[in-house]
């Protein structure tokens, strides 16, 4: 903001001190041409990317400025003639336009994040990614075009398009100072001007995790201080009461409704078969995405950053701990290993065999919501990781109910249960539910058998579902994802209890 302050104040102060220039003798016709296309070019530059980026913000429910003034800067870099500093300019206020929308609507907190997600580029779908050069192709059309254009552009112009915008913003920025934004989440308050450098600034050092970060001092991690799912299920017993076979799954966009019946409806088949008992079942506390989800459950360990190859703990993680009693730790995902540099740590930390999307090893078909496979065909070679030793920990991570929540990626159809729970029956929030539902129930399936009575399971989830609709972000909790711990039990054992 005070950068786009500065410019606009540098530019007054020189547009106050330039005479009137004589202007070269030209036909009437001329004089209007010059004067007003390049003042309805800069009128167009500005209003297409605000109008454009606007009504994402409407529709993905998430805040930004009616008029960005990082897109001015470029503006006027380009009446001055500076050609090559305007592309840049313009082409950097795109970038922190898209990057200040994503991070809220991905929850994003931590800027080092952003300059991150490059490498995750060639895991995203081939759609994603012409999608990303088309959107790059319009806009430098765009750009070239007006920038060609824009040069004869008088700058008193310019100002005076500034500013009734800053007169209006005034109230704005008078209630901002009142009652400022003090959570992850920025409400849809009205902003008439701003930066979305400063959008990203606010996400960053407004919420609980960046505020933990900026504290940090360069370290990597800290302590978890809530409890976790594990360590509520094992945490408090002793080495000879730790069940044979352990069962830690950590479910991918599985968040708390704030509908309880939701959740109830997917974890339907569990709590009806009579070979699963639930020993217990509640909330946990989460922060941050994926990578913290997984680390906060395996180590009790809070990353600080979502790429490193190696963990910082004084406290053994639950794979080494569970190794130095005799057991086999294996780790399971349908996703790359080169994700979060995953197939780097997870040795690291103690487990003894890992398999990854590259080297599964079972028949399994592709899935699209997430570049990977599909969880519920990977329930043999878990069931097998389990039986494959005497004592066993066996963690799962899921990938399939990621967004956006592919259709393609469901097994059946579950429109007339999201109509009973009160969803369209096209809409992400029923996909979402269908695919969290389909896994609950493949597990379910692999569960209830002789040959696995004994094992003991943890499922919680990572982070609650991240979704493009305001309205059904809302309906899940923002701090807490599920919790359950099941053992399986014969029949007679389950009804005993």
């Amino acid at each position: 903001m005070c950068s786009a302050v500065l410019t606009l104040s540098s530019c007054l102060s020189i547009s106050l001190k330039s005479n009137v220039r004589s202007s070269v003798a030209i036909s009437p016709a001329n004089v209007e041409t010059s004067r007003f296309a390049p003042w309805l070019l800069a009128a167009l530059w500005l209003a297409m990317p605000n109008a454009l980026f606007w009504w994402a913000a409407w529709y993905f429910g998430y805040q930004r400025p009616w008029f960005n003034l990082d897109y001015f800067a470029a503006l006027f870099l380009w009446s001055f003639g500076w050609r090559y500093f305007g592309w840049i300019c313009a082409f950097t206020a795109l970038t922190v336009d898209v990057l200040a929308g994503f991070s809220q609507v991905y929850v994003i907190f931590d800027i080092r994040q952003l300059l991150q997600l490059p490498k995750f580029t060639l895991e995203a779908p081939v759609t994603i990614l012409l999608l990303m050069v088309l959107i790059f192709f319009i806009f430098s059309s765009k750009f070239y075009f007006i920038c060609k254009k824009i040069k004869s552009v008088n700058r008193k112009i310019l100002i005076s398009m500034v500013a009734p915008i800053v007169v209006l913003n005034i109230p704005a920025t008078i209630r901002s100072i009142e009652k400022p934004q003090d959570n992850l989440h920025l409400d849809r308050r009205i902003v008439i001007m701003g930066s979305q450098l400063d959008t990203l600034a606010k996400i960053f050092y407004r919420s609980n995790l960046g505020f933990e970060i900026s504290q940090s001092n360069g370290a990597a991690f800290r302590e978890w201080k809530y409890p976790t799912a594990a360590n509520l299920a094992w945490g408090e017993r002793s080495k000879e009461q730790l069940p044979k076979r352990m069962l830690l799954v950590v479910v991918e966009s599985f968040g708390v409704p704030v509908a309880a019946e939701h959740l109830a409806a997917q974890l339907e088949s569990i709590h009806e078969n009579p070979w699963i008992r639930t020993v217990n079942q509640g909330a946990i506390y989460f922060s941050g995405g994926t990578i913290s989800g997984e680390l906060r459950e395996l180590c009790a360990l809070l990353p600080l950053g979502i790429d490193f190859g190696a963990v910082q703990r004084t406290m053994p993680c639950w794979p080494e701990f569970v190794k130095n009693q005799g057991y086999q730790a294996v780790s399971i995902s349908s996703a790359s290993g080169t994700m979060y540099r995953h197939n780097e740590w997870a040795k690291e930390i103690g487990f003894d065999r890992e398999y990854y999307r590259n080297n599964i090893g079972v028949k399994a078909r592709n899935c699209y919501s997430f570049p990977s496979l599909c969880d519920v065909d990977l329930t043999p070679l878990v069931k097998d990781q389990l039986l494959a030793s005497p004592k066993t920990f066996v963690y799962w991570l899921t990938s399939n109910s990621h967004l956006p929540y592919d259709v393609r990626d469901l097994r059946r159809d579950h429109s007339e249960e999201c109509k009973q729970l009160g969803f369209a029956e096209d809409s992400a929030r029923c996909i979402h539910h269908g695919l969290v539902k389909e896994f609950i129930d493949a597990l379910t399936i692999m569960l209830a058998k002789p040959e696995m009575e004994g094992v003991e399971v943890v499922i919680t989830g990572d982070h609650a579902p991240p979704f493009f609709r305001q309205e059904d972000r809302q309906a899940f909790s923002a701090e807490k994802v599920p919790f359950l711990h099941l053992r399986v039990e014969s029949p007679a054992g389950v009804q005993s209890h």
